[in-house]
């Protein structure tokens, strides 16, 4: 599984897309600049469990099930928690993953490291 984070909120490529913030709480999380210092309790408030799971606690969501997998709209995806622009959508491509892939990210927004966790060697997105 590959994952994405922003440089504000560690979370999972697919879920960075697919995220189920209400309107009302990613305005909150937004407009008092949340991002990666800020203290669990204060994500937790913003984020319902599940995302908080995964875009606090690297977890996954299942491969396939995320709406942006096979959406091919223009535009930018940003990060699901605090809105930082992460991929721009002509970078984006079919990998058969599962889950949404994208062979660049904005400068700046995204990096990479080598994670080899569960016996697999693998390059997370942070």
């Amino acid at each position: 599984m590959l994952s994405s984070t922003c440089k504000a909120l560690p979370r999972n490529r697919s879920t960075a897309f697919t995220s189920k913030i209400s309107n009302s709480r990613r305005v909150a999380a937004m407009s008092t600049k949340l991002d990666r210092a800020t203290p669990n309790e204060e994500w937790k408030r913003v984020l319902t469990p599940e995302e908080f799971r995964i875009l606090r606690g690297k977890g996954t969501d299942p491969a396939g099930s995320g709406k942006y997998n096979k959406f091919y709209n223009e535009g930018t995806y940003k990060c699901a928690g605090c809105g930082t622009p992460l991929y721009k959508s002509d970078t984006k491509f079919d990998s058969g993953c599962g889950w949404p892939a994208f062979y660049d990210g904005i400068p700046g927004s995204v990096s990479r490291h080598e994670d080899v966790s569960y016996g697999m060697r693998r390059v997370e997105i942070t």
